[in-house]
């Protein structure tokens, strides 16, 4: 909160990456427990901002279809304005705080996560005494996520899962003027970007659910702790 009050983009992003490192173990065990093990796989997985290597994951290691839902959309390109407040730069440099900062943190956050599911993987695969059981060697990160396909989707634009922007379309030329639309895109990477990406309207939540798990145990809302009392 004092990074967001005082402006500080780099403390901010400290903080972002600490959180998801401190939290690594907590998100990685039950996404093993549940999707990579469990009998029951989902029809269909929806991840958002904090958790979309699950979905690269679920997409191509297990073959499960899957797409991302946001509240909102960084788009950076508009030299005139950077997004959500961040600092806006001379001749559009504020790019620099996604290409040189967000990018590359978002990967080693995507790096740990492959990791920890190896790490929780590997000591599943054994038995007490330490023999180990018959296991599937499952694919790593490397196998289907490169840093230069990361940042190549994230600068033009081309999501790697279907997006969803719970925003309404008018948002989109306001707060993401460069971002491509069926209309203005004439090549086919564009269209195919414009597809994938699509503003569908605003997300509702009916008051009786806006309350934290500690008050409501059935609430969607509140921290992991409070979701496994």
């Amino acid at each position: 909160r004092p990074a967001m009050e005082t402006g500080n983009t780099i403390k901010f992003f400290g903080c972002l990456a600490k959180l998801i490192q401190d939290s690594t173990l907590s998100t990685c065990q039950p996404f093993c427990e549940e999707i990579i093990q469990g009998k029951q796989r989902p029809d269909l997985l929806i991840v958002s901002f904090l958790n979309r290597f699950f979905g690269f994951y679920a997409k191509h290691v297990l073959h499960i279809p899957t797409i991302e839902i946001k509240l909102q959309h960084w788009v950076f390109d508009d030299p005139s304005r950077a997004p959500m407040g961040m600092p806006t730069l001379p001749f559009g440099w504020h790019r620099l705080i996604h290409t040189h900062l967000m990018i590359p943190q978002d990967y080693r956050g995507f790096q740990s996560f492959d990791n920890c599911i190896a790490t929780i993987l590997d000591s599943s695969s054994k038995t007490n005494d330490g023999t180990p059981k018959i296991a599937t060697q499952l694919p790593t990160m490397d196998d289907f996520l490169l840093y230069d396909q990361w940042h190549d989707s994230e600068v033009k634009h081309s999501p790697l899962l279907p997006m969803l922007i719970a925003q309404p379309s008018i948002f989109q030329n306001v707060l993401c003027p460069t971002l491509p639309t069926p209309a203005s895109s004439s090549s086919p990477s564009k269209k195919n970007t414009a597809l994938r990406c699509k503003y569908v309207g605003p997300a509702i939540i009916e008051s009786t659910d806006q309350i934290d798990g500690d008050i409501l145990p059935s609430s969607s809302f509140g921290g992991e702790i409070s979701k496994r009392k």
